[in-house]
């Protein structure tokens, strides 16, 4: 038993993205978007459970698909990591984003090393460029750009999450407690997909496969009354490309 639990969100609508088709659901290779990251996780460490976070319309489709724990999400981020975390009993939760999509193997590595230094784990990287607040300069080195996923102990986060004020991460939440963040070495390809330019920063993507799949179906009606005695049926031949 690691004692963790995965979490992966993925609610949103998509409307930065700009398609009809939500980031949730591009092909990468054979697999939706939601299923390799899923699936890269689940390589990259043992997690106690895997759970799915999205929205009433896409879970029917995604239990098609694998049989991780699927919770429908709310209003916000806050608000489905919140139901998420109700089937949470682990002593720890990996949160992260189904947009960071291709987070390396040894970022994850490092950030599940470090789970007992600190009520969050969170990977960070350098601010590089000049930084204005208000008009006045910051001093850069003082300002760090925060990725996820990020570790938290599970009753911390849980408590951390029990207000009224909307956070824009889990850190934030438990710092707002005053607990301890732990900062490690995140990773610039850890970048997340927010606008369809940001494809060109995820090397980890592929095309969408070239294959095309073939099935037959049977539709079935029931007897009518009155009517002769015939079953009726049909087989329909459906073609998917992937």
């Amino acid at each position: 038993m690691s004692n963790i639990t995965l979490i992966l969100l993925g609610a949103g609508s998509s409307t930065r993205f700009g398609t009809n088709v939500k980031k949730q659901w591009l092909i990468t290779g054979e697999l939706p978007l939601w299923l390799h990251v899923a699936e890269h996780f689940e390589k990259s460490a043992h997690f106690d459970e895997i759970i799915l976070v999205s929205s009433p319309s896409d879970i029917h489709y995604m239990k098609n698909f694998a049989s991780y724990t699927f919770v429908t999400g709310g209003d916000s981020r806050q608000a489905s990591l919140s139901h998420a975390l109700t089937h949470v009993t682990s002593e720890y939760v990996l949160v992260s984003d189904i947009a960071r999509c291709c987070v390396p193997r040894d970022m994850i590595q490092r950030i599940l090393a470090a789970k007992t230094e600190g009520a969050c784990i969170v990977p960070v990287l350098p601010v590089t460029d000049t930084l204005y607040h208000s008009k006045q300069p910051l001093d850069r080195e003082e300002v760090k750009i925060i990725q996820t996923p990020q570790l938290s102990v599970t009753k911390i986060l849980k408590k951390a999450l029990e207000t009224q004020t909307l956070f824009t991460d889990d850190s934030s939440a438990i710092a707002a407690l005053g607990k301890k963040i732990h900062f490690v070495e995140g990773s610039t390809k850890a970048h997340k997909l927010t606008t369809r330019e940001d494809l060109e920063k995820l090397s980890c993507l592929q095309a969408p496969s070239p294959k095309t799949l073939t099935g037959f179906g049977i539709d079935i009606h029931p007897f009518r009354e009155g009517k002769t005695n015939v079953s009726l049926w049909r087989t329909y031949r459906c073609r998917l490309w992937i």
